[in-house]
């Protein structure tokens, strides 16, 4: 337990302890099942434990664009919502043939709107995640979610971060990053298109 010593003991946080940033070992990260976790009482009893079978989240995204190719890996831990809501859309090419439909140089390129207007969506919204302990900053080359001024409010719309973007941190939720194709994202503009999203391997 946290504050005593207990070799092989593991403990699971239930918030953020910066006091223990640097006294203990972290050995790995619930990223599903936290619904599960807010239950757990001492004395409940581990029936097993298993090794998962190699998930989705193993994948990356490869974006084909008029401009060429980026690719996309994903931070479920920061927003498994996020994360899992686009792999759903790309399994249904939902993003295949649409544009980008905002550019703001130094700031964002912006896609997944089927009304290349800003205001379309795939029809239902996902929950906010930006206030997760685990979201990771805006930084250069980051893809997090668009929204409206309106809680959970995202859909399909997703933006490039052009730069690092400390303003939108705790404001929008990240759930990737671009690590191949950069100086393509940096080529895109308003109009370019989105020709086909995949999910691969690493």
């Amino acid at each position: 337990m946290p504050g005593e010593e207990n070799d092989g003991a593991l403990y699971i946080t239930l918030a953020r302890y910066e006091d223990f940033d640097t006294e203990r070992i972290i050995v790995g990260q619930i990223i599903w099942g936290a619904e599960t976790l807010d239950k757990l009482r001492q004395g409940d009893v581990i029936q097993a434990i298993r090794p998962t079978q190699k998930r989705k989240y193993d994948k990356v995204a490869v974006m084909a664009t008029n401009k060429g190719n980026v690719v996309i890996e994903f931070y479920p831990e920061s927003a498994l919502h996020a994360v899992d809501n686009f792999k759903k859309l790309v399994s249904e090419r939902f993003y295949d043939g649409l544009t980008f439909h905002r550019y703001v140089e130094g700031f964002v390129v912006q896609g997944g709107d089927p009304k290349a207007d800003g205001t379309g969506g795939p029809g239902y919204t996902i929950p906010d995640e930006y206030l997760n302990v685990y979201q990771r900053p805006h930084e250069y080359g980051t893809v997090a979610m668009a929204r409206t001024q309106a809680p959970n409010s995202a859909g399909s719309q997703f933006y490039f971060c052009l730069d690092r973007l400390e303003r939108l941190d705790g404001n929008y939720t990240t759930f990737g990053k671009i690590i191949k194709g950069l100086d393509v994202m940096d080529e895109l503009r308003k109009g370019d298109q989105i020709i086909r999203v995949s999910l691969k391997e690493r």
